[in-house]
């Protein structure tokens, strides 16, 4: 039976999977990054070995694991193996959270850091399926009284706080890898790694460190981006560094993260 890898989207868990089966050598060494950057490449030829990947909101308690939407019951897992994995993300990592569901999901590959995709993010979703993968829906946001730059503001500046307050009661499994040790330098990264494998009984056998290194150089533009204030996004983020913690809405929460603010698993 696969182990769970539960991770929220965005959150390189394509990446972490493939880098497991890959330096256990239970798959070919290949080279898996797709054209913007994600680990999508080839999903179909080589299939995961070790882990059954779920999405927050796929695991039992959750709200897409209820079944309340129809496209949850083949994603969803119900029964965990207690030797389960999940990717975890600390509050500073809200930038990245936010920035990487609109390149990194179904592989959308919008730059928000450009201010003229923004309105693009913002109407990005028109099927119900894909808006599931949304922390905050535009809708709770599309206020026309409101010139259109403070409308994207607002709506960047929630979702960070969303981010942050979900990383609270996150799911949390039998072994937690932190978000922050995969945008750690390669030494660091590989320390960590190995204490997974070594929690999954796996030998390293085939060396990864040249798959990290590629992982870090297509983020390095994501890196430099969360110094500065540039464009819309970013100044969202700047402004949500400066506010307290909000009230939340569990009305504008995507469907896959109620489970969290209703903290009831």
């Amino acid at each position: 039976m696969k182990k769970a890898l539960s991770y929220l989207p965005g959150h390189h868990g394509n990446y972490l999977a493939r880098i497991v089966d890959i330096s256990s050598g239970l798959v070919p060494n290949f080279n898996f990054f797709s054209s913007n950057g994600t680990a999508h490449a080839n999903k179909r030829d080589i299939r995961n070995v070790t882990f059954q990947r779920v999405c927050v909101g796929e695991l039992p308690w959750e709200e897409d694991a209820k079944n309340q939407y129809e496209w949850a019951q083949d994603d969803c897992i119900h029964e965990l193996t207690g030797r389960d994995v999940s990717i975890v993300w600390e509050e500073d990592n809200v930038f990245e959270t936010v920035y990487h569901f609109f390149r990194n999901v179904a592989d959308r590959n919008l730059e928000i850091l450009n201010d003229d995709i923004v309105p693009k993010s913002f109407i990005m979703s028109p099927k119900e399926f894909q808006y599931r993968n949304l922390l905050v829906y535009p809708d709770y946001f599309n206020n026309f009284d409101k010139p259109a730059r403070q409308m994207y503001t607002d709506w960047f500046v929630y979702q960070f706080h969303v981010v942050k307050q979900l990383a609270v009661n996150q799911p949390r499994l039998d072994f937690c890898f932190k978000l922050n040790w995969l945008y750690s330098e390669t030494s660091v990264f590989l320390k960590h790694f190995l204490s997974l494998l070594e929690f999954l009984n796996l030998k390293y056998k085939v060396d990864i460190t040249e798959h990290h290194k590629n992982f870090l150089k297509a983020r390095q533009t994501m890196f430099d981006a969360k110094k500065s204030k540039g464009g819309i996004f970013q100044s969202a983020y700047h402004l949500y560094l400066e506010q307290p913690d909000i009230d939340i809405d569990i009305q504008a929460v995507g469907p896959r993260y109620k489970s969290y603010f209703k903290k009831n698993h």
